[in-house]
């Protein structure tokens, strides 16, 4: 099953968890990664784990957030951190 939103809004897992779990299910034509905030990380920060496995601080990463799946919750629900395009929510 290929997951075609772009977007998840909260989960019931830590996110680095959900992205783990999202990335192997992204169609990688439309997907290059998973996008997601890090509370755990020192200092919490936005993340993106790419389709290699690799998962490094947004600001670095090689890959822009409107070309990966991001997760985002209440706290961040208005999204003006990402620029994600077209946005579908699943709850």
């Amino acid at each position: 099953m290929a997951v075609q939103d772009r977007v998840l809004h909260s989960c019931s897992v830590p996110y680095r968890t959900a992205a783990e779990y999202i990335l192997p299910q992204l169609d990688h034509t439309t997907h290059q990664g998973v996008t997601f905030f890090d509370a755990r990380a020192s200092p919490p920060a936005w993340m993106v784990l790419e389709l290699r496995g690799r998962c490094m601080p947004r600001s670095s990463a090689p890959v822009e957030e409107r070309e990966t799946f991001a997760i985002f919750d209440d706290a961040r629900c208005r999204g003006a951190d990402l620029k994600v395009g077209v946005l579908n929510y699943e709850v």
